[in-house]
């Protein structure tokens, strides 16, 4: 484990100079202008230039290369490296972060707004020739039992159409108060994030698949192929693609087989196992649920109207579901 100390101690009382037996020779490593700036030689021509794992320059035809990042690595050691070889470079002119501060004092509270315009009324649940109808995003609610399938009792004439997907019923996903944050230790099967999804309303709610998407630095420690795996309880529902990357905002769609049902009224928790056994000292790691709050997301799922067959969606009111950030 690299110690923060002794990296600043050293870029402070050497001249700068790091390298790979064999391999790369980092001549500059500093912060300018915002930029964390890596020059040397000795990288294998043609071949990309990392940092802590991210592609960032290129060496040239004699190995020589720039390598620049806007990211700064919080113990001011970065780690160079072409793929072949690799060395770690102190980084001059870095301080190492210090402890998070004190919250600031709360504000005042501000004004009240103006009140909003007045709503249009609601239709919720209507009840068709004693059939109970769930509607949703109508124009009207005045004769929208022409909208499901049922029959008059003043005529024998059945009128079907489609029924409308019914507010009452979207999921509500939260981030569980279980779900770990902060340090952690590397793990074969690490939890890193437990979501909790109710199923509102009357109606059960089947899961189909759940896309998360990776966030932090910890890049290539955690590899493409270490894929999450969705528990409930000791019980895994479900396992990811590979990654689709290792950048933060590299997704992985875990599709649950066969899907998951939670009864009317109910919750369950999903436990996110990853492999993080490969993080380092000092890089982060995450998983949240993306989407847009009201509209479509990272949930896939799916409910059975009344006298209809199932409707799919992938909309909440939740989304985005942001889970803790671990430290290594």
């Amino acid at each position: 484990m690299r110690n923060p100390f002794i990296a600043l101690f050293f870029s402070c009382a050497l001249a700068f100079s790091a390298q790979a037996a064999d391999g790369i020779v980092v001549k500059q490593a500093a912060i300018k202008g915002g930029q964390l700036i890596i020059k040397g030689s000795g990288a294998t021509p043609g071949f990309p230039v990392m940092l802590d794992g991210i592609p960032s320059g290129e060496a040239g035809g004699h190995g020589i290369f720039t390598a620049t990042a806007t990211f700064m690595p919080a113990d001011c050691v970065v780690d160079v490296s072409d793929g072949v070889s690799s060395v770690n470079a102190v980084i001059r002119y870095c301080g190492i972060q210090g402890p998070q501060g004190l919250p600031g004092v709360v504000g005042s509270q501000g004004l009240q707004g103006a009140p909003g315009p007045q709503g249009e009324v609601g239709c919720g649940t209507l009840v068709c020739d004693d059939v109970e109808v769930l509607i949703a995003e109508v124009t009207s609610c005045t004769a929208q039992c022409s909208s499901v399938t049922t029959t008059t009792t003043t005529t024998t004439t059945t009128t079907t159409t489609t029924t409308t997907l019914a507010e009452s019923v979207v999921p509500i996903i939260t981030l569980s108060a279980a779900s770990p944050v902060g340090a952690s230790t590397p793990a074969v099967g690490q939890t890193v994030a437990i979501f909790n999804v109710k199923a509102q309303g009357g109606r059960n709610l089947t899961l189909h698949s759940l896309t998360l998407t990776r966030t932090g630095n910890v890049g290539a420690q955690v590899p493409v192929n270490a894929s999450p795996v969705i528990y409930v309880g000791a019980s895994s529902i479900g396992t990811g693609d590979n990654w689709s990357g290792t950048m933060g905002g590299s997704t992985s769609l875990v599709t649950f087989d066969p899907p998951f049902t939670v009864t009317a009224g109910n919750t369950v928790s999903l436990g996110v196992k990853v492999d993080t056994s490969g993080a380092t000292a000092m890089s982060t790691f995450g998983v949240t649920i993306d989407g847009t709050q009201g509209a479509t997301g990272g949930l896939s799922w799916s409910y059975v109207p009344p006298g209809g067959s199932e409707v799919m969606s992938t909309v909440s009111d939740s989304y985005p579901v942001i889970g803790g950030t671990l430290v290594y």
